[in-house]
């Protein structure tokens, strides 16, 4: 058998796995000191640092809850809560070029991401000029969510705004390239603005904004512009607004310089105060729109549901519209619907933003319409028209119903014709003028109450010099008459002219009179002044003329004239009311009446003579035109020649006194009604009593008989009767 030796031999390591071994566990020990460096400057190890470097580049203190960083990726920050002085940022997001951190004079950033900024003023203007001492900021992409946004007057403090090639230069100047905002509210000065979006191009000397679309003013604009930041000018390329209420333009005027070649409007409402207009619904273009020291430019063409004038509550429809405004002028062309017709207007309105404004209607048009005019309108009109120096070169109305639902004008036309030339009214002396003036009025069919005026022409002219009105035809229902009324300031002239042949009376017979009438009258009046020397002279002083009265039978309803002589031989003295009621119980018939006035020097002779139904009438006396003083005697002798009555009527001719003396009564006829006579009349004194007036007294008549003028002679011998009784023997002088 053989045997082993007893001897151990040692395996030997090969030389590589010694040095492999060596090898792994640097390595291990170099990725533990990796990941253990990672693992500390991760997160809050390097806030410290982070916060201390930018803190010592600025002149305010940085904080922030939470940092995310990672030497892995050394140029990638993020951070969350961050506060810079007096301003609060909820996140940061940052890649920026580590290199131009710490080695260059600029900072480059390649993207930065900010979230739910509230920013101080005073903050932001410190970061832009103070740049964490770069001399430049580089941002080629930012997006700001929810962050407080100033861009020239605009403001928002919740804005989206994602923007290229961002710059903040060593001026403070920030310019951005291609960036887009979007914002729910805003403002533009104190202007509101709702829904906000434009894409944004920034320079160094302007800003260019497409796109933009904004809610203000009640309504929707749309429109690409530009804004020289020097000169603050802003030219829009394109401008929409639609559905916009423009209330106070004025402060628009006042703040800013706007250019635009073109704008468009739809369904915008537009109020000129200066004006007193609203317009509505106004739709169409806008061509060369300025607005620059304080003042606006523009031509418009296109349409409006409405054009109101709101102190007059008038109000067209559906109107198409020319308007320019130039400097302090503006001038409007209407053709449209008005009062249930068709109208045209041109109107010129200077001194927009001057309390001493004139208007020039240079032409004005309405036809078939029909015209109900509150009363505010006629509480309203000569105020208006004299608030401003109005001129009105033409102004026609053509086939126009008008009605009056007024008290004071029971009136109702079915069909009116009118033309107005050149007809001023002067705000300063509250007058009329004209150069001269011209009117033409004609009616169809019209009802003064229950008056019926069949048809009325009417022209005249008038100047600061004088007037003249001529009426050439009035006709009732088949009666017609005429007249011209004329009048010269500058000479203190006047003259009046009427005329109407077998006027039918009945024609009048309406709710305007307490009278009825039936027959027919002829008339004829022709007054003058003429110049005089002596100036002081007024118009009735130096009347001259006559006027005329004839009727071959006149029926006038309670007017019985005849009671004035029956009844018991008694006296009375009456007041013109007393009169009229006395004698209501009858009526009276004159026939071959014949009456003239002949006025020579304001000094009017007045003859009339009638007979009556029981009656002849007398009647001779004088009318002063100046003092309006009225002196006339007159007699009643019956038919029989057996009563006689003498009246003498003196007193103003508003309110004359009648002093009846019964001279003879024969046989027994109806008189006046003394009850009527003695009906209480009462009045209220200063001090609030109600007290009753006291009659006249008989004492205070004039005594017929105190002279020969007065005297009348009665003969009752047999033999002269009845030459003695005839109305001719009767003489009043």
């Amino acid at each position: 058998m053989a045997f082993k030796p007893n001897i151990y031999y040692r395996k030997q390591t090969p030389a590589y796995l010694k040095y492999l071994k060596i090898a792994v566990c640097t390595l291990i020990v170099v990725i533990a000191a990796v990941w253990g460096f990672i693992l500390y400057f991760n997160g809050q190890h390097v806030k410290a640092p982070l916060l201390k470097f930018l803190s010592e580049r600025t002149s305010f203190s940085i904080n922030c809850d939470e940092i995310e960083f990672s030497p892995l990726y050394p140029d990638v920050l993020k951070l969350k809560k961050v506060t810079l002085g007096n301003s609060q940022i909820g996140e940061i997001y940052v890649e920026y070029d580590l290199k131009s951190v710490i080695t260059s004079e600029n900072l480059d950033i390649k993207y930065l991401y900010a979230k739910d900024i509230t920013f101080d003023s005073r903050d932001l203007e410190a970061l832009k000029n103070e740049r964490f001492r770069y001399k430049n900021i580089n941002i080629l992409k930012l997006d700001l969510i929810n962050s407080p946004l100033y861009l020239n007057r605009f403001h928002s403090e919740h804005a989206d705004l994602s923007a290229a090639s961002v710059k903040v230069s060593e001026q403070g100047v920030i310019s951005f390239g291609d960036s887009t905002l979007n914002a729910q509210t805003g403002s533009i000065d104190s202007y509101k603005l709702k829904k906000i979006h434009a894409k944004i191009l920034s320079s160094e000397n302007t800003v260019a904004l497409s796109e933009v679309q904004a809610q203000m003013f009640g309504g929707t604009v749309f429109a690409d512009l530009t804004i020289d930041k020097e000169s603050e000018l802003i030219e829009f390329s394109k401008l929409s607004i639609n559905n916009v209420i423009f209330q106070n333009y004025s402060g628009i005027i006042d703040s800013y310089n706007i250019r635009a070649k073109n704008a468009s409007l739809t369904n915008c409402v537009l109020s000129l105060p200066a004006a007193d207009l609203l317009l509505g619904q106004v739709s169409g273009k806008v061509e060369d729109l300025r607005i620059a020291d304080k003042g606006i430019f523009f031509d418009f063409k296109g349409k409006a549901g409405e054009i109101s004038k709101p102190d007059l509550l008038v109000t067209a429809e559906d109107s198409l519209l020319k308007a320019r405004v130039e400097d302090n002028l503006l001038t409007v062309s209407t053709d449209g619907k008005l009062f249930g017709g068709e109208y045209s207007s041109e109107i010129e309105l200077t001194g927009l933003n001057d309390s001493q404004s004139e208007l020039k209607v240079k032409a004005f048009a309405l036809k078939n319409a029909k015209l109900e005019p509150p009363i505010e309108l006629y509480n309203r009109l000569k105020f208006l028209l004299f608030s401003h120096n109005t001129e009105i070169l033409e102004f026609k109305v053509d086939n126009t119903e008008f009605v009056s639902h007024i008290d004071q004008l029971p009136l109702s036309i079915k069909a009116v014709n009118l033309s107005c030339e050149d007809i001023h009214f002067d705000r300063q002396t509250q007058k009329v003028k004209g150069t001269p003036g011209k009117f033409r009025l004609s009616t169809d069919s019209a009802y003064y109450s229950d008056l019926f005026i069949k048809n009325t022409d009417f022209h005249g002219v008038f100047s600061d010099e004088g007037y003249s009105v001529i009426m050439d035809r009035i006709l009732l229902y088949n009666s017609n008459a005429s007249a011209s009324l004329s009048r010269d300031f500058a000479k203190n002239t006047f003259a009046f002219k009427a005329h109407a042949e077998d006027f039918d009376m009945s024609d009048l017979n309406s709710s305007l009179f307490s009278k009825l009438f039936n027959g027919k009258i002829s008339f004829d009046a022709d007054l003058i002044a003429q110049e005089d020397e002596d100036t002081s002279l007024s118009i009735t002083q130096k009347l001259n003329g006559s006027v005329e009265l004839r009727s071959k039978s006149l029926l006038i309803s309670a007017f019985g004239l005849d009671l004035i002589n029956g009844g018991n031989k008694k006296d009375y003295e009456l007041n013109l009311r007393q009169l009229l009621n006395s004698i209501e119980g009858g009526d009276c018939g004159f026939y071959s009446l014949a009456g003239k006035a002949s006025v020579e020097n304001g000094q009017a002779k007045i003859k009339i003579s009638s007979d009556l139904a029981t009656s002849h009438l007398t009647l001779k006396g004088n009318y002063d035109t100046t003092d309006r003083i009225i002196d006339i005697k007159s007699t009643l002798m019956s038919l029989a020649k057996d009563s006689l009555t003498s009246v003498i009527i003196r007193g103003h001719v508003t309110d004359p006194t009648f002093y009846i003396t019964a001279l003879l009564r024969g046989a027994v006829r109806p008189g006046i009604d003394e009850s009527a006579i003695e009906n209480d009349e009462f009045y209220t004194a200063a001090d609030g009593t109600v007290l009753k007036v006291k009659a006249k007294k008989l004492t205070d008549k004039p005594n017929i008989h105190a002279s020969d003028k007065d005297q009348v002679q009665i003969h009752v011998d047999d033999e002269k009767k009845d030459k003695a009784l005839t109305p001719d023997s009767v003489v009043l002088y």
